[in-house]
């Protein structure tokens, strides 16, 4: 290689780092002036608020009751005095005795 092309790569380089420095301080500015505010969380009690009527009363959802949501697989009906899917095999020894 040729001097002369060598100091057009150097100029090349030294010219892009120069403009990469010029867009990095317009993009992320003087990191003095950026102030962040901070939310601090209130502190935790020993007392207990009253839960919400609205979620917390004898009507609402129990999740520790099985829902069974859909149709009963092949082969099975549902049994309402049981409240769940029964093969139709127990139904026949149910008739039988």
């Amino acid at each position: 290689m040729k001097k002369t092309e060598i100091a057009l790569i150097v100029l090349i380089a030294l010219i892009s780092v120069g403009v990469a420095w010029g867009v990095g301080n317009l993009v992320l500015k003087d990191p003095d002036e950026n102030v962040a505010t901070i939310d601090y969380m209130m502190q935790i009690g020993s007392t207990l608020d009253e839960p919400n009527s609205a979620n917390f009363n004898s009507y609402a959802p129990n999740p520790t009751v099985e829902v069974y949501i859909g149709k009963c697989p092949y082969g099975e009906k549902w049994d309402e005095s049981q409240k769940s899917c029964v093969s139709d095999l127990e139904e026949v020894e149910e008739d039988e005795e």
